[in-house]
């Protein structure tokens, strides 16, 4: 028997499954269906042993495997796997290969690697926007592994994910989305217990777009402790059940902490080899170490000083550390230090990466000796390497900002922790990895703090943006009056009139009272100030309170307003922000023309602009706007389906891209309105709740309130009134609570709306009363919302008078310009109103309109319903025929829209209801049964068809059928009418098809 150099167990226990499924999924890249794999676990568990299994069955297989890894260190630096992964791929290419393999791809992996840049010879790049720049890396990554996939199947492995920055869990989705055409898979690993925020979000974002598949790691039972005990000691003789359940108990299965524990039970001799075999001491001389950090320092002990003292300065230095600075810090030379990583590596507590780099072979290993110095060893060896990196990389410290600012904060070095930790902040905004830039800019005011300066204003309003962008408003709060408080008592008014906007911009999601007290006060300073530019901005923010408090009117003056002035000073930048605010404020209004003329030119500059986050606002408006279902009492622009559904999807991966969950509700919310106003149920379901996920998760008022009243609506229009009288009255107090009149006003009037399809008439009045009565004139959309339901109420109350006195009303007043755009919904109310009071040659106008018009705007939930009632006019008027055939119609709209609907009691309630509404089909008559198997033609009308069929004119048919050739004429016309057809060829076609004629023509 050999004795076990290495302590490892040299088989994969209880990861057989996992194996194979790993192995079946790298078999199948060649059919070019990449995939995303997660491989998840507590530490220690093995998902680095079952990765080594998949690698090594991949390499062998002629597939290309590139690997990164996230160091705890990294977390702040944005790409850092990706770095890790190229960097390594590159050391082992001559410069031409590198030269070739980066193709078009390498300006932007200069960005991600400076040292390339010697290797390409390309020209200074344009310096970007941020975001924009951002995007260019997105695509440049994206193409070079395309590229490297297209010559031979290509595995992706990132390890620990959880230590990753934001950035690269960003651009990770991302290339999730996009690999599936491609032969690539993907395989991320990351710890379970220590998935911060952030992964989750990212994990989260896999799930809901089901684009990974997971292995989740377990610890391995006791008999599979047992089976990998017996494997690392490779004996005959069975391990005692007493010794596998003390070392069970202490590890708990975790293959890990096995392994550790019996290469420290043998370095102490407690566990010996004897006579060809391991024996051990008895059980209760044993003194098993109950922790890893006892069983890494007694590895440690055996090592001389030396080696003890690089070791404990690798740890220091990070998860991973280069050679070169290790030498520098020790003063060592190469053949000094050689040696002593040599005997790291085989101690087991170091594995080589490169020629360059190496890493700790697991980061509880480099934990354990980190935390066995003190905290003033560990300050002065931080300080000593901040210091040797600033030496080493002097002409090119910002690709070493987020270890600088790390090594400092943690040598107590506050100057230059204040100096790295706010430039690595700001980097990490520009990039748009938000919870990096948060870690930084705190680290950097914790410095000021330990410097005993006040802390810097810029600094605070940066944190407190990105808290507000991540959804934290308490956090931000504190960061935005802490500069107002600040302000105010100082002569800084510009810094005071900027804080006070911010700080009525973040009340504007919770409590609009509270923020129009703010932008009152902005304003006021802005004309002490008397700088034009600054009373702009006041009035746009003043401008969308007015329009969100119910003083539409007093908003689009405003807004107006700002924007002559910014006009005047040629700020784009303000033009196109009070453009988008317009569309705002005139599709609250009512306007609904205006506002997406306003979207659309905002949407056009910010393009220009390169501004994503105000983009993504623009075109989600847009959106929400050219849907049928936000235009109920107003003109429509008569927007797409199609259209929409691109702009939601442009605003939503850009919001992705900044990583702003409060964005990403809105986004969603407007997916529900774009969905439910084209009939996309299930689809529109989805979206809302997703909405509220993320609202909720935030805790958002005004986003939660929106995908309640989303929720509500939908079911609403899926004919359950129940569920959305507890939506809308779950959203309702949210309304009242941030003060939004306008959500107020479209709460009020689809709970009533619910109350009357619920058939109750009291409650509906009882809520409307509360906010409006039915007598009033409407200032904006909201109220023309609750004004119309009036009108529906009135029907049900059987005062249809005082209905068509409500839908002419509305339809005499639609805001902005004027036009002659019909009104579906209002033509629907005044065509029932009509058909009660017995007018119905004007109610079958009023409702022939309503269905036009509701066709032209695609308004699906709202077609089939006027169909019911004209099915309802005709049977009244005795007209069968049109009756069944409106009926007809109205089935087959409801089956349709059924269909889409994901849920099975949802839709087998929709239906049950929306059916059983529509008179049943009445049998038809022998007559109109064969009129009806041969689409509608007559007896007569298939006589002449068939005589087309042979080839003769309408005169001699005539004279077969004894007709004149005008009525045959005639015959022929209605023939081409009723097939939609324009030739006689069509007509001997169908004949074929029908079997009124043979081919033989």
């Amino acid at each position: 028997m050999v004795i076990p150099s290495l302590i490892l167990c040299p088989v994969l226990i209880g990861r057989t499954h996992d194996r194979d499924s790993l192995f079946h999924l790298l078999d199948e890249l060649d059919n070019e269906h990449g995939k995303t794999l997660l491989i998840s676990g507590e530490a220690g568990i093995g998902k680095s042993r079952l990765l080594n299994e998949a690698k090594t069955h991949a390499k062998q297989s002629a597939t290309l495997v590139l690997q990164g890894n996230c160091f705890e260190q990294d977390y702040a630096l944005p790409y850092a796997p990706l770095i890790d992964l190229l960097r390594g791929y590159f050391a082992k290419l001559s410069p031409e290969t590198i030269a070739q393999i980066c193709g078009t791809s390498g300006p932007e992996l200069i960005t991600l690697l400076p040292e390339l840049a010697a290797v390409l010879q390309y020209p200074v790049s344009t310096t970007h926007a941020p975001d924009q720049e951002k995007r260019r890396c997105f695509y440049a990554l994206l193409q070079f592994f395309i590229r490297l996939s297209s010559e031979e199947p290509l595995v992706i492995v990132i390890e620990d994910l959880h230590w990753s920055d934001d950035t690269s869990l960003e651009f990770l989705l991302h290339f999730a989305r996009q690999i599936t055409s491609y032969p690539i898979l993907l395989v991320l690993t990351y710890r379970t217990d220590e998935a911060h925020p952030t992964l989750q979000y990212f994990l989260g974002g896999l799930d809901r777009q089901r684009l990974a598949l997971e292995f989740p790691l377990s610890r391995l039972s006791m008999d599979e402790t047992k089976e990998m005990i017996g494997a690392i000691f490779n004996q005959a003789r069975p391990v005692s059940a007493e010794f596998v359940d003390l070392i069970f108990r202490l590890t708990e299965g975790n293959p890990f902490f096995t392994e550790e524990i019996l290469k420290s039970l043998i370095t102490t001799g407690d566990i010996v080899f004897e006579e060809a075999n391991w024996d051990r001491k008895p059980t209760m001389e044993l003194h098993i170490p109950r922790s890893i950090q006892d069983s890494v320092q007694r590895r440690m002990d055996g090592l001389n000083e030396d080696i003890q003292r690089i070791i404990t300065l690798a740890a220091v230095i990070g998860q991973r550390f280069d050679f070169t600075l290790l030498r520098d810090l020790t003063g060592q030379t190469d053949a000094e230090l050689v040696p002593i990583i040599k005997a790291l590596i085989n101690a087991q507590l170091v594995v080589q990466i490169s020629s360059e780099q190496f890493a700790f072979r697991h980061a509880l290993t480099r934990q354990a000796i980190y935390t066995s110095l003190l905290k003033r060893e560990q300050a002065v060896l931080h300080q000593s390497i901040a210091v040797t990196i600033e030496r080493l990389h002097v002409h090119s410290l910002d690709s070493y900002l987020a270890e600088l600012a790390y090594h400092f904060y943690a040598a107590g070095n506050w100057e230059r922790a204040l100096h790295y930790c706010w430039r690595a902040g700001e980097r990490a905004s520009q990039l748009y990895a938000l919870q990096s830039a948060i870690d930084n800019f705190t680290q950097a005011l914790e410095a000021a703090r330990q410097l005993e300066l006040p802390p810097p204003l810029s600094l605070l309003r940066e944190r407190g943006l990105i808290y507000e962008a991540r959804g934290d408003f308490e956090r931000a709060r504190f960061d935005h009056e802490l500069v107002l408080q600040t302000t105010q008592g100082s002569n800084d008014r510009v810094a005071e009139w900027q804080a006070l906007l911010d700080l009525g911009m973040l009340w504007a999601s919770r409590d609009y009272t509270q923020s129009g007290e703010y932008y009152e006060q902005a304003l006021l300073v802005a004309h002490t100030i008397n700088d034009p530019l600054l009373i702009a901005r006041s009035l746009n923010r003043l401008g969308n309170w007015y329009a969100n408090v119910g003083k539409a009117v007093e908003g689009l003056q405003a807004h107006n307003t700002a924007l002559e002035l910014f006009q005047a000073q040629d700020d784009k930048q303000g033009v196109a922000a009070t453009l988008d605010l317009l569309g705002m404020a005139n599709g609250i209004y009512g306007d609904i023309l205006s506002s997406v003329k306003h979207f659309r030119q905002a949407i056009a500059l910010f393009r220009e602009l390169d501004d994503p986050q105000a983009l993504s606002w623009s075109l989600t408006a847009a959106a929400v706007y050219a849907t049928p279902s936000w235009a109920e009492t107003t003109a429509s622009p008569l927007g797409k389906l199609a259209e929409a559904e691109r702009n939601r999807e442009e605003a939503l991966g850009l919001v992705h891209k900044i990583g702003s969950l409060a964005d990403e509700a809105y986004a969603e919310w407007t997916g529900a309105t774009v969905c439910l106003g084209f009939g996309e149920f299930g689809r529109a379901l989805r979206h809302a709740q997703r909405s509220l996920d993320v609202a909720t998760e935030i805790e958002h008022p005004q986003w939660t309130a929106a995908a309640y009243f989303s929720l509500g609506q939908v079911y609403l229009t899926l004919l359950a009134p129940e569920q959305a009288i507890q939506a809308f009255e779950a959203g309702l107090p949210l309304a009242h609570r941030i003060g939004s009149a306008w959500w107020i006003g479209n709460f009020t009037a689809y709970l009533a709306l619910a109350f009357v399809q619920h058939n109750d008439p009291r409650r509906a009045e009882a809520v409307l009363k509360q906010t409006i009565q039915p007598d009033a004139l409407p200032r904006n959309s909201s109220e023309r919302r609750m004004i119309w339901v009036w009108g529906e109420l009135y029907l049900l109350q059987g005062n249809a008078e005082a209905a068509l006195n409500i839908a002419e009303q509305l339809m005499a007043s639609i805001p902005g310009e004027a036009i002659m755009q019909p009104i579906p919904t209002l033509l629907k109310l005044k065509g029932e109103a009509l058909m009660a009071l017995h007018r119905m040659s004007e109610a079958q106008q009023a409702l022939e309109d309503a269905q036009r018009s509701a066709i032209e705007r695609q308004h699906q939930p709202l077609i089939w319903q006027v169909n019911l009632t004209l099915g309802h006019l005709h049977q009244a008027l005795k007209h069968d025929a049109d009756a069944q055939r409106e009926y007809a119609m109205a089935r087959t709209t409801v089956q349709s829209l059924a269909e889409t609907i994901d849920d099975l009691t949802l839709q087998e309630g929709f239906l049950a209801v929306a059916l059983q509404s529509i008179p049943k089909e009445k049998p038809l008559s022998a007559r109109r049964a064969e009129a009806e198997l041969f689409d509608g033609l007559t007896s007569r009308e298939r006589q002449v068809a068939t005589h087309i069929t042979d080839g003769k004119s309408n005169h001699e048919i005539a004279e077969t059928l004894f007709l004149s050739e005008r009525t045959v004429e005639t015959h022929v016309r209605n023939i081409l009418s009723k097939l939609s057809f324009t030739s006689r060829a069509q007509i001997a076609v169908w004949a074929v098809s029908k079997g009124l004629a043979k081919t033989e023509f």
